[in-house]
């Protein structure tokens, strides 16, 4: 009888062990893996607890900022992320318990988590005094009333906007249209994933498009650089081309017997011209990698894209082929961020610029922002006297060529307009890249 006691004891004895040890292991050990587990309601209440830092223009509007809802079960506050602005939501993105994060929210999430001010005994002592996580507020670049203006100037349009400042770099607007409310992100967001209209895609660094005509400014780069003056001639100038079997035509009526004249009104031949003939496929190849269109651009932080990899000019046999490449109409695509910055370049007098969308971020509990670190200056792409001589095409262009619709009264800007076709004729995309001149030798872009 006393060895059955003991036996049963000892069964009982090793199964509490047993017991506790697996408590130890998935509430010490493991715990990590625990908590990080989908279905797991104890993530979902921590994470609606987190005090999540605000957003806010710079000029000081509050984007973004966290508020608090009501009570959990357990007796932690719930938290929401309200947006003020939601004109502005292709920047800041949006942050939600289900779908995740995205635009600005998701490249400083750490930070507006406060995970960069936490190391694993400050996580630890939080948790055992119950002290909320509380993340630091971000600074971004954008301005909320040229968002606002760009986002009402595109409405019943699609495509994008981004608005840059010359030299500094800094993104004062970015805007898709259609866009989206991230305030109501959680209940419309299958119907804004199967939109064909594609309001969730960030046009201005994934929207990958055919260049069409505004790969002429690159072009000039390269014809300029062959020293030929902006007046010197050119023969058929305004003569219409063949091209994948589509008639492309100047973009606006016009003579074009100058490269000036020919770049004002965004004629496709003399630009096709410069490809085949003078100066040639090795110097519009050399142009097009020296502007970044065979790579992805830089925006401090975030993620961009460049087309797929295309054909180099020199490799290519075919006279119609490279024809296309002049145009615009062959395999090089590009995203508008792309097509902005050689705009930039231009503005700079030759310079490449680094854009970036935020410039500080101010801890919890504290009064002073504290700036980031800049994008480092980058080299002249072309010379100064190349960049003047197309600044003043693109003025010719917005005084008398297809730029035109963006003069304005007493204003000096310069601009390109132009077409490109993905596929039939009826499906036309429109471009414009120029800049305008501001104090203290600035611009936008």
């Amino acid at each position: 009888m006393s060895q059955s006691l003991n036996r049963v004891t000892v069964s009982i004895l090793m199964a509490f062990a047993l017991v506790a040890l697996s408590l130890t292991y998935w509430s010490v050990l493991d715990a990590d893996s625990m908590l990080a587990r989908s279905d797991n309601p104890r993530r979902v209440e921590a994470e609606r607890a987190i005090v999540r830092g605000a957003i806010y223009d710079r000029n000081g509007e509050l984007l973004a900022q966290t508020t608090r809802v009501g009570v959990s079960p357990s007796g932690k506050p719930v938290l929401k992320r309200e947006y003020l602005h939601s004109d502005a939501a292709s920047a800041v993105g949006y942050y939600s318990l289900i779908h995740g994060v995205g635009g600005a929210e998701a490249v400083f999430d750490k930070v507006l988590r406060g995970d960069d001010l936490r190391d694993a005994a400050q996580t630890a002592l939080d948790n055992l005094l119950h002290r909320p996580q509380v993340g630091s507020a971000v600074r971004l670049t954008i301005d909320s009333k040229l968002q606002s203006a760009i986002v009402n100037a595109m409405q019943g349009k699609r495509g994008a906007v981004i608005a840059i400042d010359v030299p500094s770099g800094a993104v004062l607007a970015m805007v898709n249209a259609p866009s989206f409310d991230p305030n109501t992100l959680d209940t419309t967001y299958d119907a804004l994933r199967r939109d064909p209209t594609a309001p969730l895609l960030n046009r201005v660094t994934q929207g990958i498009y055919q260049p069409g005509g505004a790969l002429q400014t690159v072009i000039l780069a390269a014809i300029l650089a062959d020293k030929p003056a902006l007046d010197a001639p050119v023969a058929g100038g305004s003569t219409s081309i063949q091209v994948n079997g589509l008639t492309l035509k100047c973009a606006a009526p016009g003579l074009a017997n100058t490269v000036e004249r020919a770049y004002a009104l965004a004629c496709p031949s003399p630009f096709a011209n410069a490809v085949t003939e003078q100066p040639g496929p090795a110097a519009v190849q050399k142009m097009i990698a020296a502007f970044g269109l065979l790579q992805a651009p830089t925006l401090d932080r975030f993620a961009t894209v460049s087309g797929k990899p295309v054909t180099v000019l020199t490799d290519i046999g075919d006279l119609s082929s490279l024809r296309a490449q002049g145009v615009g109409q062959g395999e090089l695509t590009v995203t508008p961020l792309q097509m902005a910055l050689v705009a930039c370049t231009i503005a700079n007098h030759g310079h490449a610029v680094t854009p970036y969308l935020a410039d500080a971020t101010r801890p919890p509990n504290t009064a002073d922002w504290q700036p980031l670190p800049l994008p480092e200056t980058q080299p002249a792409v072309i010379t100064r006297d190349m960049a003047d001589k197309i600044r003043t095409a693109m003025q010719q262009a917005v005084n008398m060529g297809a730029a035109q619709p963006a003069g304005r009264t007493r204003l000096s800007i310069f601009g390109h307009a132009s077409i490109a076709y993905t596929g039939p004729k009826e499906s036309a995309d429109s471009w414009f890249i120029g800049f305008i001149d501001l104090a203290g030798g600035r611009s936008v872009a």
